[in-house]
């Protein structure tokens, strides 16, 4: 009876290492997998700073210079102003330019391909939740067997108590009553 028990505790034990291994395996596969990914965004970034560099060839800066006629003439109140109202003119033209440009980017991207990377990240990111919940039941199954095979483990140690006491024991309706005992925490490990 005690061997048949030792065995089933045995198969258990293995179960649980191979589902150890296959956990191991799988985390090995989605870090690869999250590499790889990584790999990819970043030829992504490097061809489209490589593009913006190209296009950065052809912008030809020209500073802005400052007119110094208005001080020189005595006209400093009014410079106050005047600066004030050309601040504001070059902050709405450059917040307009990078409105611009964030549409010009849009623009560029076909809607066919954002659609498609929209769908591909919500694919990829249905796997990753599949994956998680898979780790998430497999650890809650391992933690229920554990728990079950301490309680059998525990159950089986009393028998073995019971038992060396019966062997102490000289009244035999003790005995009887012990080894009743023993069969009904045998009978519920089975």
């Amino acid at each position: 009876m005690v061997e048949k028990e030792l065995i089933k505790q045995s198969k258990m034990l293995a179960l649980i290492e191979e589902q150890k291994a296959n956990q191991k395996q799988m985390e090995e596969e989605i870090k690869k997998w999250e590499k790889e990914q990584e790999e990819k965004v970043a030829a992504i970034d490097a061809e489209v700073e490589a593009e913006a560099e190209k296009e950065e060839e052809w912008v030809v800066e020209v500073p802005l210079q400052r007119n110094v006629r208005m001080e020189e003439r005595g006209e400093s109140s009014m410079a106050p102003k005047l600066k004030a109202k050309m601040e504001k003119m070059a902050t709405r033209w450059v917040a307009n330019l990078a409105l611009g440009e964030e549409e010009e980017a849009s623009l560029l991207v076909p809607q066919g391909e954002r659609e498609a990377f929209a769908t591909e990240l919500q694919r990829q990111t249905m796997e990753e939740e599949k994956k998680l919940e898979w780790k998430f039941r497999l650890t809650r199954e391992r933690r229920r067997r554990l728990a079950a095979a301490e309680m059998i483990e525990k159950a089986l140690r009393t028998a073995k108590e019971q038992r060396r006491q019966l062997a102490a024991q000289e009244d035999l309706k003790q005995k009887i009553q012990i080894l009743f005992q023993n069969m009904d925490v045998v009978l519920r490990a089975q």
